[in-house]
């Protein structure tokens, strides 16, 4: 492990993942700075997933055109599933957390749920 000014490389990692940004680990392909989005292989869109949530399997959460929408989409399906535990790539301030807990489905991009439109 090489030294980079004091610390090693682990600890770098370390220390950047315990920030809000989040580097995303779960999925190898693609390579984003936010948690469940990769970059699709097929067509290059960014696509959001989460990961055992429905039965133990990975779900598909949509393809978008920039990172932050699909990571907008992924924290309200982390939300939606893993209620105030949740590790989310924004604030969790940004969104109303009771309209997505109370909604029978995904509240995906509405004004409603997300507070900058």
């Amino acid at each position: 492990m090489r030294l980079i000014y004091g610390t090693t490389v682990a600890e770098e990692d370390k220390l950047e993942r315990e920030g809000k940004e989040w580097k995303s680990s779960g999925f190898s392909r693609g390579v984003s700075i936010y948690r469940g989005v990769i970059r699709h292989h097929q067509h290059g869109r960014w696509q959001a997933r989460i990961g055992r949530v429905a039965g133990n399997k990975d779900l598909d959460l949509g393809t978008f055109s920039t990172q932050e929408e699909a990571a907008e989409v992924y924290d309200i399906a982390a939300i939606k599933f893993q209620h105030l535990n949740a590790v989310t790539n924004f604030d969790m301030s940004r969104y109303d957390v009771n309209s997505i807990l109370e909604s029978s489905t995904l509240p995906i991009f509405s004004c409603e749920v997300v507070q900058r439109c």
